[in-house]
């Protein structure tokens, strides 16, 4: 929905919208890269959810308090980064979890059901 924002509401164009999610990316990416280093040394992988959890909720409730202002304010840009540092905490430690808990016998049905449910929103993105 940040994309829309950005194209509707801030007039930017396809391309400008995409580089205004950098700092949501970055901060996913570092997120990611803290799960898995959180949780793999031990199995802190229920606090690691829960803290994701929790900036995913803030980052969240911090972007809803913008308004319509047509100027992209630079806090905007901060509560992209508390937002995409819960997610990347999310999709790493839950993918450790899943290796976790899974048998080992279990995890290629897993994947290849992960794998198909990326498919299909990726085909169906590019459809829309």
């Amino acid at each position: 929905m940040l994309p829309e924002r950005f194209q509707i509401v801030n007039g930017a164009s396809s391309l400008m919208a995409g580089v205004y999610l950098l700092p949501l990316l970055g901060a996913s990416a570092i997120g990611s890269y803290l799960g898995g280093a959180i949780s793999s040394k031990r199995n802190l992988t229920s606090y690691t959810l829960i803290a994701s959890a929790l900036l995913q909720m803030a980052g969240c409730g911090l972007l809803s308090t913008l308004g319509g202002a047509i100027d992209i304010m630079p806090r905007q840009y901060v509560f992209e980064a508390i937002l995409g540092l819960g997610i990347g905490l999310s999709l790493s430690t839950s993918t450790i979890m899943t290796s976790v808990q899974a048998k080992r016998g279990d995890l290629g049905k897993y994947s290849w059901k992960l794998a198909g449910s990326l498919s299909i929103t990726f085909a169906l993105s590019l459809l829309i």
